[in-house]
């Protein structure tokens, strides 16, 4: 093996990855393990994660309870579960498609009536000035639009699209 180096390390250095969200089957582990009286510290030893996170996590999940007339918090994984699953609903651009409906309604009556191709109707509102940039979408999200049904004008409203051949499909 002239030439060849070989990696004969045994430890490797790099490290693992981080910022990972907790899995439901950990936070099961963490109520079970809170029950039993474990600190943050032991519990994110066992997980193998900061304890600065099943802190966050216990003070995310806990729900004020009374019992025997005095206030006590509670960590339960459906509550932590929820609340991780609505954080992560909110994630993300939201559509255009709410932002821009008096462009989408006035490229609806065009493509329907005046039997304009989406691209002439990109293609005039610009010429136009008739909406500003953040009020349209572009002739490739209008196409999108028109196939998922977030509008009135559909394929067959389209002079050319039906025209078209359908894409080959292998099989």
């Amino acid at each position: 093996m002239k030439g060849k180096q070989l990696m004969a390390q045994t430890d490797s250095n790099t490290s693992k990855n981080k910022f990972k969200h907790l899995l439901f089957h950990q936070r099961t582990l963490i109520e079970f393990m809170v029950k039993n009286g474990y600190k943050p510290a032991e519990i994110a030893r066992e997980l193998g994660v900061n304890r600065s996170t099943v802190s966050r996590e216990l003070k995310r999940g806990s729900v004020e309870q009374i019992i025997a007339g005095k206030s006590v918090l509670k960590y339960f994984v459906e509550t932590a579960q929820e609340i991780a699953d609505r954080k992560k609903a909110n994630v993300g651009r939201k559509p255009k498609f709410l932002n821009c409906s008096e462009f989408l309604s006035h490229a609806d009556k065009l493509m329907k009536e005046e039997k304009y191709s989406p691209d002439a109707v990109v293609g005039q509102a610009k010429d136009l000035d008739l909406f500003s940039p953040q009020e349209m979408v572009c002739t490739s999200t209008l196409y999108r639009y028109i196939d998922a049904d977030l509008l009135m004008t559909r394929n067959i409203d389209l002079v050319s699209k039906m025209s078209r051949k359908p894409p080959f499909e292998l099989v």
